[in-house]
């Protein structure tokens, strides 16, 4: 169900990043750390946003 749209967000990013991952590893570390809490029950204010950003680029070495 997300994994269409976030690929489609993913995909320009991982091209222009260095860190050789896989469509499928890249469109996880985008939806993984968000879904899970929310599945988990958390408030979605809890998630802290712009630090999951951050750690996705970073992961993508996106510079």
């Amino acid at each position: 169900m997300l994994g269409e749209s976030a690929a489609a967000v993913v995909a320009p990013l991982r091209e222009a990043g260095r860190a050789g991952l896989s469509l499928e590893q890249a469109t996880a570390l985008l939806i993984g750390p968000v879904f899970f809490p929310i599945l988990s029950g958390r408030a979605p204010e809890e998630i802290g946003t712009k630090q999951q950003v951050d750690q996705f680029l970073r992961a993508l070495a996106v510079d």
